[in-house]
């Protein structure tokens, strides 16, 4: 098979049940990899498309729609990034994470509000003081700054991500970009 016609499915086919009987693995996972792999097959069953005229039919195979699925999650995903990427400002942005050292976990877990709420005032002050110093930026940023709490694998891991502007506005108004 080319390397141009090699998808997740085909690759979970050869590969998977191996795998699985050597490797725990949680009920997502396998919910998942069962949703890929029964995708678009007789598996979920199928519908008919065809004119009203009559002159063209054709059955279709229904799709798992599985958020991990790169079959269904491809179209969704591009149109929610093309939609935030409409809402940014055009400037160059960059990625920073501010995470809660794990060693602080008990503290989080055993005051999640006040922490939350430390955690997201901190940041924001963090970043609006250090590039409104005339020595980095000298202007507020455009931020934003979601709070994460958890891993992928849904292991604690309180954090925040931060998206900012490559600019800011100054006390007079104008935008200074960085330099």
């Amino acid at each position: 098979m080319s390397a141009d016609k090699l998808t997740l499915q085909t690759i979970l086919q050869f590969g998977y049940a191996a795998y699985e009987r050597s490797h725990p693995l949680p009920d997502y996972v396998r919910r998942a990899v069962w949703a890929i792999l029964a995708c678009r097959t007789v598996v979920l069953g199928g519908h008919v498309q065809a004119c009203p005229e009559g002159h063209v039919e054709r059955i279709w195979d229904n799709s798992c729609r599985h958020r991990m699925c790169p079959q269904c999650a491809w179209v969704p995903v591009e149109r929610w990034l093309a939609t935030q990427k409409g809402r940014l400002l055009a400037c160059e942005h960059s990625h920073v994470i501010f995470p809660i050292p794990h060693a602080r976990n008990d503290v989080w877990l055993a005051n999640v509000a006040v922490m939350s709420r430390l955690l997201c005032a901190r940041v924001h002050d963090t970043l609006v003081e250090l590039l409104g110093d005339g020595t980095y930026l000298g202007a507020t940023p455009g931020l934003i700054t979601p709070l994460h709490t958890w891993t992928q694998t849904l292991r604690l891991h309180p954090h925040m991500h931060g998206l900012v502007t490559g600019g800011g506005l100054s006390q007079a108004g104008q935008w200074l970009a960085v330099r």
